[in-house]
């Protein structure tokens, strides 16, 4: 069986709430979320998540080095 294409994303959202396994066997090209029942498309990550993600690399990596704990990916 064929997992639902990111085509059906119209028809998920305009008819009946699914499932979380209903979910799991579609597929998308692009981030979304289950919400309520709901497909929801998720918003691409901006300027904050990059400076937020930087800032956790950089304190990761440096406690990485100093206890050398290996690396940081």
């Amino acid at each position: 069986m064929t997992p639902p294409a990111a085509a059906d994303l119209q028809s998920a959202r305009q008819t009946d709430l699914i499932t979380i396994e209903q979910f799991e066997q579609m597929s998308f090209e692009f981030p979304v979320d289950l919400v309520k029942g709901r497909i929801e498309e998720m918003p691409p990550p901006g300027a904050a998540h990059g400076r937020v993600c930087g800032n956790i690399f950089f304190f990761l990596e440096g406690w990485a080095r100093q206890s050398d704990a290996g690396a940081v990916t």
